[in-house]
């Protein structure tokens, strides 16, 4: 027993991992020669992004060479002698050439020990919307927690499904799944372990499982992405080919997706329920919001109210508003907003509200506030004892807040050292070499490969497809294979890393949630990523070899 502790203790946190990983960053830009490609802007569906211009990458090195050189034919060509003199500084060819002497030389920034140490707090900036809405689910839960209404009618639902308790892992899984192939949902599910921790406790099952469904749910859905704009829309957009091409193969990708990780997960609650995998559920009784009470109160209509209040809130209302609803043609949210604020008082008392598909983190952080607000009204609780109660639950979920802005802090000591590019830059050669007469047949299953890194170093789909689609699109359809099949391999292998990197700041933030090791989550489902990646593989391949473009 005192060994199993030790090795408990042994284990690093998640925080600790991080902050590892940060200082490996930062030591490889000092190993790996910083670069770029030229970028030029373009309007998608998820914004206006920069994206990478096939041809163009180069080191940091040679850029310095280039705009020096150039600078000295500019200074020939305009007759300038002195750098200092009045017809240099007004002289706006030759301000421009140095101006590209020093953007040349900025490129090359090893991170050193004030970058690292500022990473976290850099990372928190970025992400400071994302924080304020865990912060607001944390004061709402903890007015939920007063009231008892999830612990309550969790307890009617698992009365109504006894025996059948395991279902509920594959319609969860099912659900999230196609939340994130539509709409790429990730960040916003660190507020599903709300419902999720209590709900699958009180199934007989543990913190870790609700975990699992809600990550595995997203990622199969992400890895599969139908006509998300944050993956499958902007991939194809700037790729070169159309989101409906392949639609068929992502959606066969998405079903073999569900049916593997349900088995999976299913499987490993199953175990849980039997007795195994103890040191799985260490940390339950801990959490602040998977504490039971023998005295469940009842069901009665306020408590119905504030469970439908804050369901509303958490699932339904999230998913809406996140669904990128003029992408698929549909305008009926923004012209209900045009309708309210063309009626006299009305709109102007209502106010410039977000309509249902622009919603982002900051109108989320209403929506949970105005919930906690209206269980509050609802129980009549006082100002002062509401304030009270909305802080501390903002505290329960402060490690969770933290996480998240120092795991974006990784990735902010990887674009500021300039060498994504360069990595992006070794990819593209290794696949432009692939032998000629195999490149059909391997094309897909290879990039699928490449993509793992890459969406290691920058998580953000959107952020991915913009660097990298641009050249592997056009890659793809030079060796004969279709940018299509790029697509699928760019949506399935920047979709499963979701599940896997450290740097996914939704992923950190839930094993913080759950209280749950990184390492022990990782060992459950390592498995379940190599049977993932062996099925997606397949597909593309197939897909490639047989000209499928379904």
């Amino acid at each position: 027993m005192s060994g199993k502790k030790s090795i408990a203790k042994k284990i690093p946190s998640a925080f600790t991992i991080l902050i590892v990983l940060t200082i490996v960053m930062a030591v490889a830009t000092w190993l790996i020669p910083a670069g770029r490609y030229n970028t030029e802007e373009v309007s998608t569906s998820a914004g206006t992004k920069e994206i990478a211009v096939k041809g163009t990458y180069m080191s940091a090195t040679d850029r310095v060479k280039v705009a020096e050189e150039n600078l000295e034919k500019v200074k020939k060509e305009e007759g300038i002698t002195d750098e200092e003199s009045d017809a240099a500084k007004e002289n706006e060819a030759y301000q421009a050439a140095v101006a590209d002497v020093d953007a040349a030389k900025g490129i090359k920034d090893p991170q050193g020990l004030w970058e690292i140490l500022m990473a976290p707090v850099k990372g928190i900036k970025e992400v400071v919307d994302i924080m304020v809405v865990v912060l607001f689910v944390g004061g709402l839960l903890a007015l939920e927690a007063k009231v008892g209404a999830i612990q309550a009618g969790f307890k009617v639902l698992m009365d109504k499904m006894r025996g059948k308790e395991k279902w509920l892992i594959p319609i969860l899984i099912a659900l999230f799944a196609v939340c994130g192939s539509a709409y790429g949902s990730q960040e916003e599910t660190v507020v599903y372990y709300a419902f999720m921790v209590p709900l699958m406790m009180a199934a007989g099952y543990n913190a870790m499982t609700a975990l699992m469904t809600v990550i595995v749910g997203t990622t199969v859905g992400i890895a599969a992405s139908t006509v998300n704009p944050f993956s499958a829309m902007i991939a194809a957009e700037v790729g070169g080919t159309e989101v409906g091409k392949g639609m068929l193969t992502r959606t066969i990708m998405l079903i073999v997706g569900v049916i593997i990780g349900s088995f999976f997960v299913v499987r490993y609650a199953e175990k849980v329920k039997a007795g195994k995998y103890a040191e799985d559920s260490v940390n339950d009784k801990k959490l602040k919001f998977a504490k039971t009470s023998d005295k469940v109160g009842e069901f009665d209509a306020k408590r119905k109210a504030t469970l439908v209040i804050i369901f509303m809130a958490l699932i339904v209302i999230t998913i809406f508003a996140f669904i990128p609803w003029d992408t698929l043609g549909i305008n009926w949210f923004v012209d209900f907003k045009e309708w309210i604020a063309g009626i006299p008082f009305l709109g102007e008392f209502l106010g410039d509200f977000t309509p249902f598909g622009w919603w982002w983190f900051d109108e989320l952080s209403v929506l949970y506030l105005v919930s906690a607000l209206a269980i509050g009204f609802m129980y009549k609780i006082g100002d002062r004892e509401f304030v009270d109660i909305f802080i501390s639950g903002a505290k329960d979920v402060l490690a969770v807040v933290l996480i998240i802005g120092v795991a974006r802090g990784i990735t902010v000591v990887m674009n500021d050292g300039n060498i994504t590019h360069t990595i992006l830059h070794w990819l593209e050669s290794m696949m432009a070499a692939l032998p000629e007469g195999v490149t059909k047949g391997l094309f897909g299953g290879v990039l699928y490969i490449v993509f793992l890194p890459l969406a290691f170093l920058i998580p953000s789909t959107s952020g991915l497809a913009s660097v990298s689609m641009p050249i592997f699109g056009q890659l793809a359809e030079l060796t004969g294979v279709g940018a299509h099949i790029a697509v699928a391999a760019f949506v399935a292998g920047s979709g499963i890393i979701q599940m896997l990197a450290p740097t996914v700041a939704s992923l950190m933030g839930g094993t913080v949630a759950c209280g749950v090791s990184y390492s022990k989550y990782l060992k459950r489902v390592g498995w379940l990523a190599v049977t993932l990646s062996i099925a997606y593989i397949v597909i593309i391949t197939v897909a490639s070899v047989t000209g499928f473009t379904g």
